[in-house]
């Protein structure tokens, strides 16, 4: 069986990425524990515990009450963003050795447009993306591999081989369902933070969308700038 983690920033594209695991039938997916740490008080130790330890399928309250557990999984997806609690995603990416990890990153402009439109209170440090590049830093250092980054434009623009190359690397045998999604899927697992999740929560799958172009002024603009040098690092690894 296989533990995954997908690390990624807010506002990514990450919760469609989550959803099409979902959709496989086969995955037991987790979603953001690590926000719980950070807004709920959750106990960063026993979390992070729980997820190395507990065999897929049998996840253990209380991250089974953000869990999406199918009958019979062969494998445990976990969707978090390393800014919620940077030590402990450092914590899992040294100490669960057997399990692989993705990278997902999104440009600064469209993340900033895209929080602009559910937050547009939004703070700098919640774009989140010093702490994914970090953590693609701490996965080479502990394990001598390249990462595999997935761009939110290439999985929007080429869903297809984004997913196939995603399913390659981490050992699970391709899907249609991972791009055609049923209206009934059971989505409780997102309840706590399903007011972002709303454009995932209502589409019937991933496909080929028009690049956007936002237009960004004053702090918004300077906040995207200077994302731009993480996003490029983590962009430059190129698509895996």
């Amino acid at each position: 069986m296989t533990t995954v983690y997908v690390w990624a920033h807010p506002r990514s594209r990450s919760t469609a990425l989550e959803r099409a695991f979902m959709e496989r039938g086969d995955c037991e997916v987790v979603h953001e524990p690590l926000s719980m740490v950070r807004y709920h008080n959750w106990d960063p130790t026993h979390v992070v515990d729980t997820l190395i330890n507990t065999p897929i399928g049998r996840m253990e309250p209380p991250i089974e009450s953000i869990t999406f557990s199918p009958v019979s999984p062969v494998a445990r997806v976990v969707k978090d963003f390393p800014y919620h609690d940077l030590s402990a995603t450092a914590r899992i990416v040294r100490d669960d050795r057997a399990a692989e990890h993705i990278f997902l990153a999104r440009e600064p402009q469209e993340t900033v447009s895209s929080w602009l439109q559910v937050e547009p209170d939004f703070e700098e440090w919640e774009l989140g993306y010093a702490e994914l590049l970090e953590s693609i830093h701490t996965y080479e250092e502990a394990t001598g591999r390249l990462p595999h980054i997935v761009t939110a434009q290439a999985l929007s623009m080429r869903p297809e081989r984004v997913l196939r190359r995603v399913c390659d690397r981490i050992g699970l045998p391709w899907s249609q369902k991972m791009l055609d999604w049923d209206d009934d899927t059971d989505l409780s697992s997102w309840h706590v933070w399903g007011r972002y999740h709303v454009t995932a929560a209502s589409s019937s799958g991933i496909g080929p969308t028009a690049r956007q172009s936002p237009s960004l002024t004053g702090r918004h603009a300077q906040w995207a700038s200077r994302a731009a040098g993480a996003f490029t690092a983590i962009a430059s690894y190129g698509e895996r």
